[in-house]
């Protein structure tokens, strides 16, 4: 024997007695090795303990699908995608595989496969144990494909998954009422799919529509009395209603509950944080950061959150502490310079802390009180804010109304403009308010406001359709802006007539609550056209619009003089 080589050990014979062999033929207690490995990321040794066991029983499913996930944990992918194949071929009827798939091929940057295999495990399991994580997977991957981008997403031939999956990436960035036209559709064509009810509800709750919130909702529940998402958006639904009695019993049934699930924990521990029950919610975050080993910054901000409100700021400074040390998260680092204020004795500290991960803005009459341009640069485009415009316009006093107005007209986009037509359409809102949109909408161009069904820009004998947002008017002001609509046969294109619509609906507001007596709406009219062709630079005579308009030059000249001290504007 060489002299560097070591010799074997060799036991005695007594202890050569004593020694049990291990069981390496035995396929249950190999997993189990290699589930104790996989827990110390020893991937290299769990996987090799996974490759004998496969050997040893190449029919054995749980062998397979726990190599499947020891591989995709060690980043070995595609071969996790052999083992799932292997699985595939030994399980048919397992729905799940189509998820590990997508959720592989996605690691892999295959991103079209892994929303074909994502779309086929939602067709198959849309409540399934995966369906939330599936989602979050498919919007992952559109934002890559550039399938989310405005005017994007799948076409409308697109199956229910993925028209469904689309409403929720336009729910996530703010266009509520785009995913509410959307998922109603798809209520239609597909009433037995219930995750687009749930998001209906949503949609409904973030424009303020209460009722119909609790009607969608409710629909689901008659067909899953145990719906968790239901239960929880229902719960949120009566505090904002004042429903208590039945947010009572809600809530007995929810703090009750044990999610198996990650994503059905993490809805139920948020929404019972909201309902004020802060130990039940501390329980299950704190459960979910230890078992299910997620520390995404909205989960650590939330634990961190029911930390602080049962008492343990200690422990909400950590999570904080830690959701800034792995991503920066600019939510925690606010929440940590306020405790260092409250301990500095600069400000008092908070009573309760709200289960939302951003900086927080007290309230939807505040923020209304905020143009989008005086919002911090992170949240001009937040669903949260917008949500809180569309409230603060639905159920603010007149003052928060008009700020929330002129907020969604600087808003700029679809999203804003619809939000205000539907202010219009709302027989119950005050005259000049909708005035006020009114001319916001006309500042952007007028979209929306095309003639009524039945109607003819230009006959006298109907108003456009976008004139009826002013019939609470006195019938003599109603009759300038008909009379200005007749003359440009309603062409919202000519900058004459949209300067004078504006200048008129201005007029309006500055004359209310006491207005002047109008005896010849055409005279006042003409004088409106005048004013504005002035100011877009584009000047008549006042004699051929008195002809026009069959009054006298004397009265536009005398009437043009009143608008123009009125409004203060040369």
């Amino acid at each position: 024997m060489p002299h560097n080589v070591t010799p074997p050990l060799r036991a005695s014979r007594a202890s050569r007695q004593t020694v049990v062999p291990l069981p390496l033929g035995d396929v249950p207690f190999l997993c189990r090795r290699a589930r104790v490995q996989q827990r110390r990321k020893a991937y290299d040794k769990a996987i090799r303990l996974l490759e004998r066991a496969v050997q040893l029983a190449p029919d054995d499913v749980d062998a397979w699908y726990l190599l499947a996930e020891v591989l995709a944990e060690a980043g070995r992918f595609a071969e996790s995608n052999e083992a799932l194949w292997r699985l595939r071929e030994l399980c048919p009827e397992w729905a799940d595989v189509w998820y590990f798939l997508a959720s592989n091929h996605a690691y892999l940057g295959a991103y079209e496969e892994a929303e074909a295999y994502a779309l086929r495990y939602l067709e198959r399991e849309p409540q399934g144990e995966y369906a939330d994580l599936a989602h979050d997977l498919l919007e992952a991957v559109y934002a890559e494909l550039h399938q989310a981008d405005e005017g994007g997403g799948p076409p409308q031939n697109g199956s229910i998954v993925q028209r469904h999956e689309h409403a929720r990436a336009l729910l996530e960035t703010g266009r509520f009422h785009e995913a509410q036209a959307l998922l109603e559709d798809l209520v239609k064509a597909h009433p037995d799919f219930l995750p687009t009810r749930n998001n209906l509800a949503l949609a409904y709750y973030y424009t303020g529509r209460l009722e119909r919130a609790v009607a969608a909702v409710e629909a689901v529940l008659a067909q899953d009395p145990h719906n968790l998402h239901a239960l929880c958006n229902l719960a949120v639904f009566c505090v904002n209603l004042g429903d208590w009695p039945r947010l009572v019993h809600l809530s007995r049934l929810l703090v009750k509950l044990i999610p198996l699930q990650p994503e059905a924990m993490y809805k139920l521990a948020t929404t019972l944080g909201l309902l004020g029950e802060h130990e039940r919610a501390r329980v299950l975050l704190r459960k979910l950061l230890d078992w299910a080993r997620m520390e995404e910054a909205p989960l650590l901000h939330f634990a961190a959150v029911a930390a602080y409100n049962t008492g343990h700021p200690e422990e909400a400074r950590r999570l904080w502490e830690k959701a800034v040390r792995l991503s920066g998260d600019p939510v925690a680092a606010y929440y940590l310079q306020v405790m260092e204020e409250v301990e500095a004795g600069k400000r008092a500290a908070p009573e309760a802390l709200p289960y939302q991960h951003q900086i927080p803005l007290e309230g939807y009459e505040q923020v209304a009180l905020l143009s989008p341009q005086e919002l911090p640069e992170g949240l001009r485009n937040d669903p949260l804010v917008r949500a809180s415009y569309l409230w603060a316009l639905r159920f603010g006093d007149a003052a928060t109304k008009r700020r929330a107005i002129e907020a969604l007209a600087q808003l700029g986009d679809s999203e804003g403009e619809a939000a205000l037509r539907q202010f219009l359409l709302d027989p119950d809102e005050a005259d000049d308010l909708k005035a006020l949109a009114f001319l916001a909408l006309l500042s952007r161009g007028g979209r929306g406001f095309a003639a009524g069904e039945g109607e003819r820009p230009g006959d006298e004998g109907s108003v456009p359709g976008w004139l009826s947002v002013v019939a609470g008017w006195p019938p003599a002001w109603r009759k300038v802006l008909l009379s200005l609509s007749v003359q440009y046969n309603a062409d919202r294109e000519n900058p004459v007539y949209r300067e004078a619509v504006a200048l008129w609906c201005a007029y309006v507001m500055a004359k209310r609550p006491e207005p002047r007596q109008i005896r010849k709406p055409e005279a006042w009219a003409a004088a409106v056209e005048y004013v504005a062709a002035r100011r877009v630079g584009k000047p008549v005579k006042q004699r051929e619009l008195a002809a026009r308009y069959g009054v006298a030059p004397s009265a536009v000249s005398r009437i043009a003089r009143l608008l123009r001290l009125a409004l203060a504007k040369p």
